[in-house]
């Protein structure tokens, strides 16, 4: 004899009836960070998945150059910083780029790849991200 739950489906649990309690809420795909290193120069590394790659980025001041401070035709002041970046599984293993690092904001623009390292960028995971910008 089966049991009668009049009429309703013993797992709906009111959230319908395709809730799942135990499902995959999706993986970071990205990630950022700030520091400072041990020559007391702030830093900024992250990492991204692109085409199923993890590329790895670290962002610093040049250790040969400085800071060296550069304005845009906005006048906003940005420092040109150097940035690694690793891919390992493929077949350009390490690249070097410029980057510029706006101090207000604390973001690092790579503009030979259009890309973004935000360590304070509000992602729902709160650790910052790297994405891709728009060049229109």
């Amino acid at each position: 004899m089966a049991y009668n739950n009049n009429g309703y489906n013993r797992q709906y649990n009111g959230r319908g009836p395709n809730y799942n309690q135990n499902r995959n809420q999706g993986k970071r795909k990205n990630g950022c960070k700030y520091g400072i290193n041990k020559n007391d120069d702030p830093y900024i590394s992250g990492w991204k998945i692109i085409n199923n790659i993890l590329v790895s980025f670290y962002c610093s001041v040049n250790p040969n150059v400085g800071v060296e401070v550069v304005k845009n035709k906005q006048g906003k002041e940005y420092h040109k910083w150097l940035c690694t970046i690793e891919f390992p599984n493929s077949y350009e293993k390490k690249r070097l780029e410029t980057g510029f690092f706006d101090p207000k904001e604390q973001k690092v623009f790579i503009p030979e790849m259009n890309l973004v390292l935000a360590p304070k960028a509000r992602v729902s995971s709160g650790r910052g991200g790297v994405w891709f910008i728009n060049n229109k």
